[in-house]
């Protein structure tokens, strides 16, 4: 399984490649395969930002499972649109920094707000994780417990 880093990258020094660099060594210490858009944007530099953009968004699409959101990911307009495509697309999203997944949230009044876990079955139901044999195998390399369909989960560090 794959998964990819996305986060705040524009205006911060060496693109916060230490971030992206230690959250990639936390899943691939979990056993995952990890892309980070660094490595993207090396092997194209000739593409400007937003065909960058949007090669990040195909690689998320055919190769991720899991999408990994730094912090501060809400103020950056690329992990932003990496985060709505993922919602879009029924993506796992988690949090990069410990695994933990991240709740669904919903534009209101043009701010960002948490949702409201009792209008949808789960997170975890809305990405189809169990449908396709995902999801025991994430909480197993994540050593996550309790239920993550009920919001009840706890990440192990």
């Amino acid at each position: 399984m794959t998964v990819y880093i996305a986060g705040p990258m524009t205006g911060i020094e060496q693109g916060n490649l230490p971030a992206f660099l230690k959250a990639k060594a936390f899943f691939e210490g979990k056993g995952f395969d990890v892309i980070i858009p660094h490595y993207i944007a090396k092997e194209k530099p000739f593409l400007d930002y937003g065909a960058l953009l949007a090669h990040d968004i195909f690689t998320i699409g055919t190769r991720c499972h899991i999408v990994a959101m730094l912090e501060g990911y809400r103020d950056s307009k690329g992990a932003m649109a990496e985060y709505v495509f993922c919602r879009a697309a029924n993506k796992l999203i988690l949090h990069a920094e410990n695994g933990a997944p991240i709740q669904p949230e919903y534009m209101v009044s043009g701010k960002i707000e948490s949702g409201d876990d009792d209008s949808m079955d789960s997170i975890v139901e809305q990405c189809q994780i169990r449908r396709h044999g995902i999801y025991p195998t994430i909480r197993e390399k994540l050593s996550v417990e309790g239920d993550c369909a009920a919001g009840d989960y706890t990440p192990q560090q």
